[in-house]
């Protein structure tokens, strides 16, 4: 039995999108962390457009309700390279 994956969408593009192939930035105790754990938490696409997009809409800091100057642009953007350089495939 297939089980259904569950989907979310980028907060920057608003592509709907399996959780695996997004990136999900969460915030919990003052701090910013990648991947699963407790808190609030958005989804961006592995796209450094989408990352350039949510820094101009200022959507990752209102949508996890913290302020501007937590959101770290450039870690982020490392991040999704990291991802990518672990080729791992996003386009399936």
């Amino acid at each position: 039995m297939n089980k259904k994956k569950p989907t979310r969408s980028c907060i920057a593009c608003r592509i709907k999108n399996t959780q695996e192939k997004l990136l999900r930035i969460g915030y919990n105790n003052e701090k910013i962390y990648f991947g699963k754990g407790n808190g609030r938490g958005v989804y961006l696409c592995y796209d450094e457009n989408c990352a350039e997009l949510a820094k101009k809409k200022n959507s990752i800091a209102k949508s996890i309700k913290c302020s501007s100057d937590m959101v770290n642009f450039n870690e982020i953007l490392n991040e999704i390279l990291k991802q990518k350089e672990n080729h791992v495939n996003f386009d399936e």
